[in-house]
C-alpha cells in the first residue's frame, strides 16, 4: 500500500469507544466475536448508518454473512441490542440501538 493511501485511511477519522464496552462485556456474558460485532455496529451508527446489513458488517470482519446474522440474533436474545423504528422528516426507518447494552451496564453498577 502506498503512503498516500495509508494517509487517506488515517484521515478517515477516529471513533471513540466507551470504556464500558471493553471493561464489562464479559460480565454480561458477551463473547469477543459478538463484542467486535457490537463495536462495528457502534462505528456504523456513529457514522450515521443506523441499520447496516449483515453483509456490510461481515465485510468488515472475519465472519460469514450467516455468522454475522447469528451474532446479531444472539445479541438481541441476550438483550444488549434492539431494533427501533425512528422517524426523520416523515420517513420511518429501522435502526439498531445499543441502549439495551448501556442499560445492562448500568445494572452492573447498581449492584
Amino acid at each position: 500500500m502506498d503512503k498516500n493511501r495509508i494517509i487517506d485511511l488515517l484521515e478517515e477519522g477516529h471513533i471513540s469507544i466507551p470504556v464500558v464496552f471493553l471493561d464489562y462485556y464479559d460480565a454480561l456474558g458477551i463473547h469477543e466475536r459478538d463484542m467486535m460485532l457490537l463495536l462495528h455496529l457502534h462505528r456504523e451508527i456513529s457514522k450515521g448508518q443506523h441499520f447496516p446489513t449483515p453483509e456490510q458488517l461481515a465485510r468488515k470482519m472475519s465472519l460469514t454473512i450467516d455468522s454475522c446474522q447469528d451474532g446479531l440474533k444472539r445479541l438481541m436474545q441476550r438483550g444488549v441490542l434492539s431494533i427501533e423504528q425512528r422517524q426523520d422528516h416523515g420517513i420511518v426507518y429501522e435502526s439498531y440501538s445499543l441502549r439495551p447494552f448501556y442499560e445492562k451496564n448500568y445494572s452492573l453498577f447498581r449492584s
